[in-house]
């Protein structure tokens, strides 16, 4: 058993023009080369400090080959393949992409008529508050509830008469 040295690029994003991993840090760590898929992880969790209940990460390598896109890491056999790329020398780095885990919480109700029953369930993720913004939606709800806010669309979408002929404010009188 050896150890593999390894550059992990994480806490970016990938930039949709240019598909590239902007924004990362870089860390290295060991790993040996009987690794498992779960065990990969695990390393990477401590040595990323990323809270293993609450976020996941997501591994993808690239090559030095243009032509060849990321291959995501998802398994046993993808790690021996990518140990096996990194012991015969090649340049592979190895992009860690943290995300929020999605918790499948399932919420019981049931409903029908009084000639049958029914039972539905309904997979729902709840929100916290640092998902919702407290105070923003507080803020926007105020609004949407003053006469000023965005409650009224006559305001939102009225255009000022002396920027608009009359027939643009005919033909623009359908969203009131």
């Amino acid at each position: 058993m050896s150890e593999i040295p390894v550059f992990v690029l994480y806490d970016g994003w990938w930039e949709q023009t240019t598909k590239k991993f902007v924004g990362s840090k870089c860390k290295g760590i060991l790993i040996r080369d009987d690794i498992t898929y779960t065990g990969f992880l695990e390393k990477l969790f401590i040595g990323l400090e990323v809270d293993s209940t609450k976020l996941d990460i997501r591994m993808r390598i690239g090559t030095s080959m243009p032509e060849c896109p990321l291959m995501a890491l998802s398994n046993d056999d993808d790690i021996r393949f990518f140990i096996c790329l990194m012991k015969k020398g090649s340049s592979c780095p190895l992009y860690a992409s943290i995300v929020r885990k999605k918790e499948d919480k399932e919420f019981k109700f049931s409903g029908g008529s009084n000639h049958f029953s029914r039972e539905q369930h309904v997979g729902m993720t709840p929100l916290s508050d640092s998902d919702v913004g407290g105070e923003d939606l507080e803020q926007s709800q105020e609004q949407y509830n003053s006469d000023e806010g965005l409650g009224s669309k006559e305001k939102v979408l009225s255009i000022p008469s002396e920027l608009a002929s009359g027939d643009e404010v005919k033909r623009n009188s359908r969203f009131r």
